[in-house]
């Protein structure tokens, strides 16, 4: 008996998630793995990281469009893989530092951005409810932190690499023998198409170019942005700058983007412009009984947890509402430049959290100031947010 297009796709989905799960874990512990280097070498390799990452997720992305979500997929995790074989090295002190900032630089940076392809794929498939697909998708970012955690605590950096290196391998393994492309018959008329590859890449860039400048992008991006720096101010320095001081801070706002993603699968009736709100409100009063209880409660980390359990709730469900709404501007195998750039985006916002933090390190200030923060920027969010509903034609956005 022949498997289902409803189970066919499941089983597809469910790689999916595994890639983006272990590329959450890649990129994470790159940047855990130089928290014991001074400030100066942390800021170039994060920094010289991360800024790759914004430049060329969408061209890669993009170039998914064209020669198939498999193909660069396979690339992706495979520089991915060199690039945690390249941090073992380091770590053992077999390469050294300026080797080692070139080589992990542009083999994740340039090569390795698995996850815009990945979102790329989710939106391959047909007759889906995108907001939900989606929530499952941003769901393997819980996961990733939530083991993450464990190898953090349980293994020293030369093992627990060495662990991350087995589990590529065994992805790589999934995704060359089990993976395919939804779009595999428009793929090949594509492929036919009588175009150079630099002058393909050259129509890429400006089509990228093109999108940057829309302004309903710009706003919705913007408010994205927003959204991520106010999660991520919190989630950066109790995961990626190994801050152990309670643990339970980062397991509670895992398992409450979980929660918030598994509500999802009731809520995909609520159009998305109503998502958006109910998703806006419950982060913006999830961080309200922080500052009513500050004064008053001795050990403000177990309150702080609870907060941000809801707050992951709330950004649970903004996440993939708004990929719901950017799937819905592009066609089939067109979206790979759009899901770039919202990974460009994530890691704007993953930058600008970790220099804040950085700084909260640096003049050892209260937590309390980085929780103001948090929340300053998710009330923001909403300023360019509404924006990009006045830029559009019709602010009813509908499920498909």
């Amino acid at each position: 008996m022949y498997p289902s297009k409803h189970s066919k796709q499941n089983r597809f989905l469910a790689l999916i998630l595994l890639f983006v799960a272990f590329d959450v874990l890649c990129d994470n512990y790159l940047a855990g793995s130089f928290s014991n280097e001074s400030p100066v070498r942390q800021f170039f390799l994060i920094g010289g990281l991360l800024v790759l990452q914004i430049i060329v997720s969408p061209l890669q992305a993009g170039i998914s469009d064209f020669y198939g979500r498999k193909i660069s997929l396979i690339i992706s995790l495979s520089f991915s893989l060199f690039s945690l074989i390249f941090v073992y090295l380091y770590d053992v002190r077999l390469l050294a530092f300026l080797p080692a900032l070139i080589l992990i630089n542009l083999s994740k940076g340039i090569f390795g951005n698995t996850v815009p392809i990945a979102w790329a794929a989710v939106g391959d498939i047909e007759g889906q409810n995108f907001r939900y697909s989606f929530a499952k998708a941003t769901a393997a970012y819980a996961v990733g932190y939530l083991v993450l955690i464990v190898l953090n605590k349980t293994f020293s950096n030369a093992y627990a690499t060495l662990l991350l290196i087995i589990s590529f391998v065994f992805a790589l393994f999934l995704c060359i023998r089990f993976f395919f492309d939804l779009k595999d018959v428009k793929l090949q008329e594509i492929r036919h198409m009588k175009i150079s590859f630099s002058k393909f890449i050259s129509n890429e860039i400006s089509l990228i170019i093109k999108d940057i400048q829309n302004k309903s992008n710009q706003f919705i991006f913007l408010a994205w942005i927003f959204w991520e720096i106010s999660i991520y101010a919190i989630l950066v320095l109790y995961a990626d700058f190994l801050n152990y001081e309670s643990s339970l801070v980062e397991i509670l706002m895992m398992i409450g983007y979980l929660c918030g993603t598994y509500s999802m699968k009731f809520l995909k009736h609520i159009e998305d412009a109503r998502m958006i709100r109910i998703g806006f409100k419950i982060s913006v009063a999830s961080l309200v009984p922080y500052f009513v209880l500050v004064s008053f409660v001795a050990n403000i980390n177990v309150i702080l947890a609870i907060c941000y359990f809801f707050h992951a709730v709330g950004n649970a469900l903004l996440s993939p509402t708004m990929f719901s709404i950017i799937s819905k501007t592009r066609k089939d195998h067109e979206r790979g430049k759009i899901y770039g750039l919202a990974e460009s985006a994530d890691t704007i916002a993953f930058l600008i959290a970790a220099l804040v933090v950085g700084m909260y390190k640096y003049y050892k200030w209260d937590v309390f100031y980085l929780v103001c923060f948090s929340f300053i920027t998710v009330c923001i969010s909403w300023i360019p947010y509404r924006k990009f509903e006045k830029s559009q034609k019709d602010n009813t956005f509908t499920n498909i």
